[in-house]
């Protein structure tokens, strides 16, 4: 009897993705590996892999932190009353925090000071906080933002008009 002995065939998570684009090119294959068997592996088996192991979402995590500038203990233990933003409906309310002056971080570089802090409506996650000098430039920046607000309501009505008259199609 004539005993034919094959290479074992390669599995998709060993082979690399630039072997295979190269086998469908010509370049040198990797021990083992035909020209026809590569071409019979699509790229797209080496990736089913990594996505297997992938943490699901429902119980991972959920990336509500953002890093700030201005720090603070939040929730704050010691606050002002709360106010509420009457269109968004945000939170708003001023608390002690600190930041650091320069790159080095310590404790003998942080500056305490009151921020004034902004949280999400429902979750109450913190969005930002504001020092007090950050608070006067924006105030400073008040007439200008509202010379940009009335030119934007000049614009609201042609806006309008060309939604109207774009085809809306319902499938």
């Amino acid at each position: 009897p004539i005993e034919l002995r094959f290479p074992p065939r390669p599995r998709p998570a060993m082979l690399a993705a630039g072997a295979l684009r190269g086998a469908i090119k010509g370049a040198a294959l990797p021990d083992g590996l035909s020209s026809a068997m590569a071409a019979s592996w699509p790229i797209a088996a080496l990736g089913q892999r990594r996505w297997r192991r992938r943490e699901k979402t429902r119980y991972g995590p959920q990336y509500n932190h953002r890093p700030t500038e201005v720090k603070m203990n939040y929730p704050p233990k010691d606050r002002s009353q709360l106010w509420l933003l009457p269109d968004s409906k945000r939170l708003v309310f001023v608390a002690n925090g600190w930041y650091y002056e320069g790159e080095e971080r310590g404790r003998e570089n942080q500056k305490h000071c009151p921020v004034l802090t902004f949280a999400s409506p429902r979750t109450h996650n913190r969005l930002d906080s504001l020092t007090a000098a950050e608070l006067k430039k924006f105030e400073s920046l008040i007439p200008a933002l509202k010379a940009q607000f009335e030119e934007c309501k000049k614009t609201v009505e042609a806006d309008e008009s060309r939604v109207a008259a774009a085809q809306h199609v319902c499938r």
